[in-house]
């Protein structure tokens, strides 16, 4: 990484570099985008296993401003779900 420290230690790990899981059972809930509940803070976060009730292995999404509004509707075909530009 660039320098950038590692997130503060919350509710389960982040896990680096892992790419979301989509989707992923969250609060017995399956979701298909990321989530900005303040479960990890202000990021958006998703999780890196099928079910993170049960892992709690998640990862950060990134500044991307698609997620807010209708864009976390988009239909799950969307590859747009992917962390960064690698």
């Amino acid at each position: 990484g660039r320098g950038a420290k590692p997130p503060p230690r919350m509710k389960g790990e982040a896990a680096s570099g892992e790419p979301c899981h989509f989707p992923f059972r969250y609060q017995r809930k399956m979701h298909h985008s990321c989530l900005r509940d303040g479960l990890h803070g202000c990021q958006s976060w998703c999780a890196t296993t099928k079910n993170y009730d049960r892992d709690h292995k998640w990862t950060r999404c990134g500044e991307d401003k698609r997620l807010t509004g209708a864009a976390a509707n988009a239909s799950p075909s969307d590859p747009s779900g992917r962390v960064g530009g690698e």
